[in-house]
């Protein structure tokens, strides 16, 4: 069986919160928005490719960070979306968004977000915290 590779590309743009069996959970390396990443560990690219069981098990964890985001920062709304025209491995994008972001009400797809980064206590802090919330949602 082959080793799973994340795409260079995202794992140049993010930081890895989680890992477990079927998933990566990346964080955007960029806190201006709050951004997390889902990665199957899979060969597809595309989610109708997942099995069934898969896709459930991804919709829930989908769902889980979503509500970890709305609880944690109070978003005005969450982002959720697999595009994939540019890194074709699957991955899909949950996004906190603000009325106040520097992109509302656009699409953060492409486009400059100015650049904050993650403390090293953040970054140490968050994969524990994630965890947590993650097994009681």
């Amino acid at each position: 069986m082959t080793e799973f590779t994340l795409d260079p590309r995202l794992a140049n743009d993010t930081h890895e919160l989680l890992s477990c069996d079927d998933f990566f959970v990346l964080l955007n390396k960029n806190k201006s928005l709050p951004w997390f990443i889902v990665v199957p560990k899979v060969a597809a690219t595309e989610w109708f490719d997942l099995s069934q069981e898969l896709q459930s098990q991804l919709a829930n964890l989908l769902r889980k960070l979503a509500l970890f985001l709305q609880q944690e920062h109070q978003c005005d709304k969450i982002n959720t979306a697999s595009i994939g025209n540019v890194v074709s491995q699957l991955h899909v994008h949950v996004v906190g968004r603000f009325h106040h972001d520097p992109l509302w009400p656009d699409v953060v797809w492409g486009q400059e977000l100015p650049f904050s980064g993650y403390s090293e206590n953040e970054l140490s802090e968050l994969p524990q915290k994630l965890r947590q919330a993650l097994e009681v949602l």
